[in-house]
């Protein structure tokens, strides 16, 4: 029987990972990634439900968030099935989410010992499956179900006034009863913006539309603002760095331990050389070692300004260590996709050398560039901390993040889906109520060096694809 997973679209990345976890560990398992929406899917969920052994939710304020998250997990327990809750990503309280008795599993960073305990969890859950109650409970409805009613109507080939008001009333409704809903959130939005587009659209229906997007939106913030730290003074020295947390742990004990391991160290992207997600045949040599200082391999200013389009630019001082700036996020496990060579992201890579430099010109856009060469001991290591950002940055897409530094504005960015290519990745964000102010982010490797870099302006480009590339022409040539 299998494992039905319930989680929040917005966990999507970190499901696939918890999911790939679970097929290693020979799990059966059961979760709606190519199903749509409408009355077919939800028979569908509900039928899956029925037919579980165990009922595994994906916890995350997402999932906290998520009306058809909570309809599932109050069925499922109407039907006594039996639940193991796994963390995959932040929530704001552990105290009052709807599991709060139950033990949660932290899967937000999986090592062997979590292994361990979800593939012990789930037998143990197994073996307290139980049939059916007789007669069986009351299905729940389907979630939203009067948006796609509303989505009917909008769509339509005319709408009249009297409908219209009925629509604008409904969807008001909608934001009181829904708005923490992040998935019911945007699709009333779309509704709304829909609404307000039509040609047969009246003034009045027009001006309530335009109130309750106002209302909608997120608060300004000041814009132009660079993503802090945007001044970085010399940090304390770093501690000695750790290699990979999985080196030496070559356990031969039981056969779950045997099968957990391989299921981590192929997940989390740990600092281990079998990870599946291994750099491809075609990426650049992981037997090429390059011995040059990473200062030496930074962009001089003019090089910087002229990439970037302007006629000067303002350097800060190079510094020669992570940057050990502290600060909150709202989901810690996306530093390293926000910022560039911080210390935390880059904890127990491996890494022997590293030279960062923050760059900045005021103005209409307020460009600011970060430009970051970290020195691997081996392609092969620089290759596996690439594989293991590449997971954690796919797993922010679709979030909006706030940030909070100490003498910097509180910050909300969003997060768009990562763009892959052998051995780079490139991901843009935007700052919320910023007019347009975003950056857009580079790892890539080349040999065993990682070139970190980003690039912030109104609106975003493609700057920091381009330094990289230009960094990585002195990285062959050293």
């Amino acid at each position: 029987m299998a494992v039905f997973i319930s989680y929040s679209s917005h966990d999507g990345a970190r499901v696939e990972q918890l999911a790939a976890t679970l097929r290693r560990a020979r799990e059966e398992i059961w979760y709606d990634s190519e199903l749509g929406g409408g009355d077919a899917w939800w028979r569908m969920i509900l039928d899956r439900i029925r037919v579980c052994d165990v009922f595994l939710v994906a916890l995350s304020q997402n999932m906290a968030q998520s009306k058809a998250c909570q309809l599932e997990l109050q069925y499922a327990q109407a039907l006594g099935k039996p639940i193991v809750p796994v963390q995959v990503g932040h929530i704001d309280s552990m105290r009052t989410n709807p599991l709060a008795a139950t033990q949660v599993i932290d899967f937000q960073n999986p090592t062997i010992d979590t292994g361990i305990e979800l593939v012990a969890s789930l037998n143990a859950a197994r073996r307290q499956s139980a049939p059916l109650p007789d007669p069986l409970p009351d299905e729940p409805p389907m979630p939203f179900a009067y948006l796609m009613r509303l989505g009917g109507l909008i769509a339509g080939p005319a709408l009249t006034p009297q409908q219209q008001t009925v629509v604008v009333a409904e969807l008001r409704a909608g934001i009181e009863d829904d708005g923490d809903d992040p998935s019911a959130r945007q699709d009333i939005l779309s509704l709304l913006q829909r609404l307000r587009d039509r040609s047969d659209v009246t003034y009045r229906t027009r001006t309530e539309v335009d109130s309750l997007l106002a209302a909608m939106a997120p608060r300004p913030a000041a814009p132009h603002y660079p993503p802090p730290p945007m001044q970085r003074p010399p940090a304390p020295p770093q501690p000695t760095s750790k290699k990979g947390l999985f080196i030496g742990a070559g356990v031969a004990v039981a056969a779950i331990i045997a099968v957990v391991v391989v299921i981590i160290v192929a997940t989390s992207g740990g600092g281990s050389s079998d990870s599946e997600a291994a750099a491809p045949s075609d990426s650049p040599s992981d037997d090429t070692t390059v011995s040059a200082s990473p200062r030496s391999m930074l962009l001089t200013p003019e090089e910087v300004a002229s990439t970037v389009g302007l006629d000067s630019i303002e350097p800060n001082p190079i510094v020669a260590q992570m940057d050990l700036t502290t600060g909150e996020l709202s989901r810690p496990e996306c530093l390293g996709a926000s910022y560039v060579t911080m210390g935390d992201a880059y904890q127990n890579s491996g890494y022997t050398a590293v030279a960062f430099q923050g760059l900045k010109a005021d103005g209409y856009d307020s460009v600011w560039v970060g430009q970051g060469v970290v020195a691997f001991p081996s392609g092969t290591e620089a290759q596996a901390f690439l594989d293991a950002a590449a997971n954690q940055w796919s797993a922010c897409a679709g979030d909006i993040i706030t940030v909070t530094f100490s003498g910097a504005p509180t910050q909300q960015w969003s997060y768009k889906d990562i763009e892959r290519s052998d051995a780079q990745i490139t991901q843009q964000s935007q700052q919320i109520g910023a007019a347009g102010y975003g950056c857009q982010h580079t790892l890539r490797r080349e040999a065993n060096v990682l070139i970190d870099v980003m690039g912030c302006r109104t609106p975003p480009g493609d700057e920091a694809v381009q330094l990289a590339e230009k960094i990585a022409s002195k990285v062959d040539a050293a």
